[in-house]
């Protein structure tokens, strides 16, 4: 693939992922924090789909 992608979850339900070479950052907050287990993996195979088009 190619691409570096930082992520940082946090504690209170705020996930980030950025990635440079496409300079797009996704920022999601859940506001109940017994499904963020359940978003995350969804977020970062969505995010890895919209850097493979570019």
């Amino acid at each position: 693939m190619g691409f570096n992608a930082y992520y940082h979850g946090g504690w209170w339900g705020t996930d980030v992922i950025y990635s440079p070479e496409s300079n797009a950052t996704i920022t999601v907050f859940t506001l109940q924090k017994d499904f963020q287990h359940i978003i995350n993996p969804f977020i970062g195979k969505e995010f890895q789909k919209l850097l493979i088009k570019k």
